[in-house]
């Protein structure tokens, strides 16, 4: 009955170096992967987002708002929102990440890299 709210966007660390994504053109891929008939979750580490990649993120959050994104708390988000919806959540791997990780089970899903 917990809600499990998957990320449907690729974090930093597993795009940055692949498929020709770098620091410039980051923001502009995530931006591209962005919905507006669905939730779009982005994982961000403080490590990352919070430190060395800090103005990069402030210019993310500026033009995915421009883009007439909003912004909100998972935890914030009512278990029976519409926009988060049911589907099972299964054993995945991920490029840029070690081990499995939870995944939504989706022959579509749109993280890059995942395979379950």
């Amino acid at each position: 009955r917990t809600p499990q709210i998957p990320v449907t966007l690729p974090t930093y660390d597993e795009m940055v170096g692949r498929n020709g994504v770098n620091d410039t053109n980051y923001n502009d891929y995530v931006l591209q992967l962005l919905r507006h008939d669905a939730l779009n979750v982005l994982t961000i580490h403080a490590e990352a987002e919070g430190r060395s990649c800090r103005d990069m993120f402030n210019t993310f959050i500026k033009a995915a708002r421009a883009r007439g994104a909003t912004f909100a708390a998972l935890g914030t988000l009512p278990a029976e929102s519409p926009a988060i919806g049911t589907s099972a959540i299964v054993r995945g791997e991920v490029r840029g990440r070690e081990g499995w990780v939870a995944v939504e089970a989706e022959a579509d899903n749109r993280r890059s890299g995942i395979t379950q």
